[in-house]
């Protein structure tokens, strides 16, 4: 059964979710950096945490330095599959150059989000 972050995802910016990005059929580079985000056939957990990542390292560093914890934060699900993408890709990044430790300790569902 999917979570309902999921399915709001999902339903949001058309693209599925896949539990198991390397399921039957997958394609080696598929899921890599070289392809295009619109060419993405699925989505995963992993974008998810990325997604939020880029998410929270934009409100926690750039808006709300000072607050003193992440899971206060509200996420707000992404309003489109481009801005869902693009912040994949900045979550990704920041959580290799500037993790967030209290990120590593929560889980998704445990996270703040906003209505959809």
């Amino acid at each position: 059964m999917k979570l309902s972050i999921f399915s709001t995802i999902e339903r949001i910016i058309g693209t599925p979710y896949a539990e198991d990005p390397l399921g039957e059929g997958s394609v080696c580079f598929e899921s890599g950096d070289e392809v295009r985000a619109e060419f993405l056939p699925q989505f995963t957990a992993y974008d998810v945490v990325n997604y939020a990542y880029g998410i929270l390292y934009q409100l926690h560093y750039a808006e709300n330095e000072g607050i003193g914890s992440v899971s206060v934060l509200k996420i707000p699900y992404p309003s489109n599959a481009d801005f869902f993408w693009q912040c994949c890709a900045i979550g990704k990044k920041m959580r290799f150059e500037h993790p967030i430790g209290e990120m590593e300790l929560i889980s998704l569902s445990e996270l703040n989000w906003e209505n959809a």
